[in-house]
């Protein structure tokens, strides 16, 4: 099926993988799988950035670029382990994750469709990482209220 075509001539549709998560969108690992246990967690309150945290924004602000430099640093080699964070913060629940995970050693399995290129599929798992973050952010009603995740379009 075709999305659209252009000069250079049609352009197809993504291939559709067998480990994606239909209800997440997302391609599902057992490190992002451990991310959204440990972050969402199963109650109605998010267990980050936490339910009395007076001010959800600047925590987020302060700890997510964080987050997102440390996992670059060690999937891209720079660094053996993530440095814990105090607890309750985003660095010290990613590290409880990727623990748990073995992530992003061998140990941690990428999907079968992904096994030739396993250094851009951990990429891949930052980005979803930090979306499953801004997801318990959200969630939280930080700056006026629960919002639905991802945001809905003007």
């Amino acid at each position: 099926m075709l999305i659209h075509s252009n000069k250079s001539g049609p352009k197809k549709r993504p291939p559709q993988y067998s480990s994606c998560d239909q209800q997440t969108g997302m391609l599902e690992s057992d490190f992002l799988t451990q991310v959204r246990e440990k972050f969402i967690g199963s109650g109605a309150e998010p267990n980050w950035p936490g339910a009395t945290e007076p001010d959800p924004i600047a925590k987020a602000a302060l700890e997510l670029p964080d987050v997102l430099g440390a996992m670059f640093l060690l999937v891209e080699g720079r660094t053996t382990s993530l440095l814990g964070g105090a607890p309750g913060t985003a660095l010290a629940i990613l590290n409880d994750a990727a623990t748990a995970a073995q992530w992003p050693s061998d140990n941690s399995a990428v999907p079968a469709e992904w096994k030739d290129s396993k250094q851009i599929f951990r990429r891949y798992e930052v980005a979803c990482a930090i979306n499953i973050m801004l997801e318990a952010y959200s969630s939280t009603g930080g700056g006026g209220g629960p919002r639905d995740w991802p945001p809905e379009h003007p």
